[in-house]
C-alpha cells in the first residue's frame, strides 16, 4: 500500500512582523504562494 504524499507534507509557519502594513501584506502573499502558513504582527507587542 502506498502512502498519500500529501499526508507527509509539513506545513511551515512563519511570523512576519513589520509596522508597515503594505510590507507585511506583500511578504505574506509571497510566502503563502510558496506554501507557508503566515502569521502577521504589526508591532512587537503582538
Amino acid at each position: 500500500m502506498s502512502e498519500n504524499p500529501d499526508q507527509n507534507q509539513v506545513i511551515k509557519n512563519i511570523l512576519v512582523c513589520d509596522d508597515i502594513p503594505d510590507n507585511t501584506e506583500l511578504i505574506q502573499m509571497i510566502l503563502e504562494q510558496e506554501g507557508y502558513r503566515v502569521n502577521v504582527a504589526h508591532r512587537g507587542a503582538e
